[in-house]
């Protein structure tokens, strides 16, 4: 959708010079940025259990806790 929406504003304004469409990948660093950092920091998680492993049985208790997580990993940028 980020690509279809920056040609389009390309098309329209006449202008398809690279420094233009340089815009649609600092649109995309942006939009994906939160979940990079979110990335990282499970990355960085999942490879020290003595972490996890307590965030695991707590989540076993709130169950909102993992499907918030999973929707932020998971979930089309798109369709929130």
């Amino acid at each position: 959708m980020l690509a279809a929406e920056t040609l389009d504003r390309a098309l329209r304004q006449g202008d398809l010079s690279a420094n233009y469409l340089r815009t649609y990948e600092q649109t995309c660093a942006r939009a994906l940025r939160p979940r990079v950092l979110l990335n990282s920091l499970l990355r960085f998680a999942i490879y020290r259990p003595a972490l996890v492993h307590p965030l695991i049985r707590w989540s076993a208790r709130n169950g909102r806790l993992l499907t918030t997580l999973v929707d932020a990993v998971c979930v089309p940028v798109t369709a929130r």
